[in-house]
Formats: structure tokens, sequence, C-alpha cells
């Protein structure tokens, strides 16, 4: 009976062992020569409407050379945003529609697939009808360092933009220590440095 178990323990490990060395074999298999599933995508942007055929069909080509499966495309920035690149395709017009047909053709004809994203405010999801109050909003601080004991004081109103600004908290704390340096250098968007 012993020996009877222990023949069957051997073949059934056996059969562990080959059905894991097939399957490490196949997971190396897909890491060589991906399948559509396992490859990448990627984030492609149109900005300022500066978009053509002819560059439509470059890119596309050129992310099916790369082993990219699709992409996101994500239209941001009007051509009023960056009039100096002298875009044609803004958002949602004739021209851009047009572009958009490009598109799905030649995707179509690469095998690449696509997604449209509604891009973060400055484009798609923003328009004239959408309010400051209502559009992306940007958290916004500003310090002031006061000396001792109880006063009536106003706070600096933070940068803003197109007249909308609303607080969302005030902290109160003592400031031992105190460093009055500013930093050598600060980033605010659109890439602008400031002097230090």
């Amino acid at each position: 009976m012993y020996a009877y178990m222990k023949r069957y323990l051997c073949l059934a490990l056996l059969g562990v062992f080959l059905l894991q060395g097939q399957a490490q074999q196949q997971w190396v298999n897909n890491y060589l020569q991906p399948t559509k599933d396992f490859q990448p995508w990627t984030f492609w942007y149109w900005m300022y409407g500066c978009v053509t055929d002819e560059g439509v069909r470059t890119d596309l080509k050129a992310m099916k050379q790369a082993g990219i499966a699709g992409a996101y495309l994500m239209p941001i920035k009007d051509v009023s945003d960056g009039a100096q690149y002298n875009g044609q395709a803004r958002q949602l017009s004739d021209n851009w529609w047009k572009r958009m047909d490009t598109v799905f053709r030649v995707a179509d004809s690469l095998q690449l697939d696509l997604g449209i994203h509604i891009s973060d405010g400055f484009a798609l999801a923003g328009g004239p009808w959408i309010t400051p109050e209502e559009s992306m909003q940007k958290v916004v601080y500003a310090d002031t360092v006061i000396s001792g004991g109880k006063r009536k004081i106003s706070l600096q109103v933070p940068a803003h933009l197109q007249g909308y600004y609303e607080d969302i908290a005030v902290f109160a704390y003592p400031a031992t220590g105190y460093d009055n340096r500013k930093p050598t250098s600060s980033v605010a968007f659109p890439f602008s440095s400031s002097s230090p």
C-alpha cells in the first residue's frame, strides 16, 4: 500500500513540475512576444490645435513600430492659448473632426486601439459656460507671520485666477524658530520659473 501511494505521489509531483515548466515557458513567450493584451498604451497629447493628417499618420505609425497597442488621445490647450504655434484644429471644430476621422481610419488600419480622454478642464471638459467656481480648482496658500498676542489682522489673499478665490481653511500655530528665507526657485503652471 505504501509503495502504491509513493508511486502516485511521485507521478503527481512530476505532473506539477511539468505544468509549472509549461506555465513558466508561456510567461517567457508572452514577455518576448507579447500579445496585444500585454502591450503598453501611451498618452497622446494634441496641444494648441497643432495637428495635421500627416502628423497623425506619422505618430500612429511610430506607435505601432514601437510596440504600443493603443493611445489615450488628449486634446489640451486651445488654439488661442498658443497662438504663436498657429494651430488650426480647435477642439470640436470641423477641422478637428476631420483630424479625428483620420485618426480612426489610420488606427484601424494599424490595428491600434484608441481612447479619448475628456482632458482636465482646459480643453473638452471646459468652455465659456463653465464659471471659475465650477471649473478645476487649484489649492493655493499664503503665510503671514506676526509677533505675539491677540490682535485683529487682515490675511493676504493668495494668487488666484479670474477673480475667484475661496478659503478652505486658516491655520494658526506658534512658529518657533521661524525661518523667513524663501525657496531659491519655484515652478508655477505653465512651467515658468520665478527668480530666487
